[in-house]
């Protein structure tokens, strides 16, 4: 109830958390957060696996992430300090909040590819899709756009999406979804379909 009418405070006076905060600390925890969105980052592009296997015995994971970000905390002092005064229950070192990273930026990406097509030197572009199915009978969709861009063609995947039906309709009713979540004008799109086990 406390935290509920504090809340309540914050809304009605217009005070924002960050003026509760002293300057300091908010820089420090900024420059944390930032360090650890650099290290999924690195390990992104890179293509190399973020989570490990889990020890047992030392009841600890073992991943590149985990190893990559305490090296970094070895040679950043900035960083170092940082880490002491992180309150141990938001460290955001979790696989949710990695995910979350990564989803923000293959969002970011994606919006600078829709961008790079709208910009295109002809506004036609083509689709290229393809699937692959889990073991949980899921299909995992790639939605890739190619395009004409200072007379050369790209060619480059938007997103990758899972569909749990797996027919026709699902696959262009999925990409429909796309055009219209990132802005693209389906009325310039030519559709080529790639997937093999459709029924």
């Amino acid at each position: 109830m406390s935290m509920w009418n504090e809340k309540d405070r914050r809304q009605n006076t217009g005070i924002s958390i960050s003026t509760l905060i002293n300057t300091d600390i908010l820089e420090r925890h900024r420059y944390y957060v930032k360090s650890v969105a650099d290290v999924i980052k690195f390990l992104v592009v890179n293509e190399l696996a973020l989570r490990g296997t889990y020890d047992i015995i030392e009841q600890e994971e073992k991943s590149l992430f985990q190893n990559l970000f305490e090296y970094t905390i070895r040679k950043d002092e900035k960083l170092a300090e940082c880490v002491e005064t992180i309150p141990a229950n938001a460290t955001y070192l979790s696989p949710e909040i990695q995910n979350s990273i990564i989803q923000i930026l293959a969002d970011m990406v994606a919006e600078d590819i829709v961008k790079d097509v709208q910009n295109a030197d002809v506004p036609w572009f083509s689709i290229l899709e393809d699937g692959t199915r889990d073991k949980n009978n899921r299909e995992n969709v790639s939605i890739g756009v190619r395009y004409i861009r200072h007379e050369k063609v790209k060619a480059v995947i938007l997103v990758i999406k899972t569909c749990n039906d797996l027919n026709a309709q699902a696959f262009t009713d999925l990409t429909l979804k796309v055009f219209d979540d990132y802005g693209l004008d389906s009325s310039f799109f030519v559709f080529w379909i790639s997937c093999e086990n459709l029924p």
